[in-house]
């Protein structure tokens, strides 16, 4: 599996090498910037800060692809679910105005997009979606593996993984569709997560729910 960056500069890095310019890189960071804004105080169930995650899911898309707006929107994917925007943006048409201002039109479609599908298995996923909208599916599967690894590891929350709940099997098909979005990387990183896969279901630990964020202010209040 290849490397995932967790922090700004190692995926500029991991960008640079890929033939990234400077400009193209200062673009993205004043896009990255966005994400930072309305993700500042949040932090995954297991601790990390909810950016880091963001890093990883753009770090892991591009593995395949060079598109910027992919690679920004993976940036600022939870906006509309989880984001803090400033005082006075509440709607969702609202917070994605402000992502179109701050980022463009392209970037805030996805987001959008991204919102909508939230609750349609990705395992369902269907070849000709997969050709409707494969910068869309891409984000997905890129954030699902991130995901995954995550929820894997020694912190098991009950976000509601369908991929983790089948095992090896979900994991092949993710492997599956990231071969019809042309991500022959995220393809083997599926792959190879299947044969670490666990064989049974991991259990949902009561009291849970299938919310993973908190906000850091609840972490630190007396």
């Amino acid at each position: 599996m290849q490397p995932i960056a967790r922090y700004a500069f190692d995926l500029y890095g991991q960008l640079s090498r890929a033939g990234w310019h400077q400009a193209d890189l200062a673009l993205l960071h004043s896009r990255y910037k966005v994400g930072l804004v309305i993700s500042y105080d949040l932090v995954r169930a297991n601790w990390k800060p909810f950016i880091v995650h963001l890093i990883g899911t753009a770090s892991i898309a591009a593995w395949d692809s060079n598109n910027p707006d992919l690679i920004a929107a993976a940036l600022i994917h939870s906006a509309l679910e989880f984001g803090r925007f400033p005082a006075g943006i509440w709607t969702r048409r609202h917070k994605l105005d402000f992502v179109a201002k701050h980022a463009s039109d392209a970037i805030a479609k996805i987001i959008g997009d991204y919102y909508e599908a939230r609750h349609q298995p990705l395992l369902d996923t269907q070849a000709d979606a997969a050709a409707r909208q494969p910068l869309l599916v891409h984000l997905r599967l890129a954030n699902a593996l991130d995901d995954i690894l995550d929820e894997q590891g020694p912190v098991r929350t009950a976000k509601r993984i369908a991929e983790l709940r089948d095992g090896a099997p979900g994991l092949l098909k993710l492997a599956a569709i990231a071969q019809q979005v042309n991500a022959p990387s995220l393809a083997a990183a599926f792959t190879e997560a299947a044969s670490l896969s666990p064989a049974e279901p991991i259990a949902q630990e009561p009291g849970q729910g299938s919310f993973s964020v908190r906000r850091l202010a609840g972490r630190l209040a007396p």
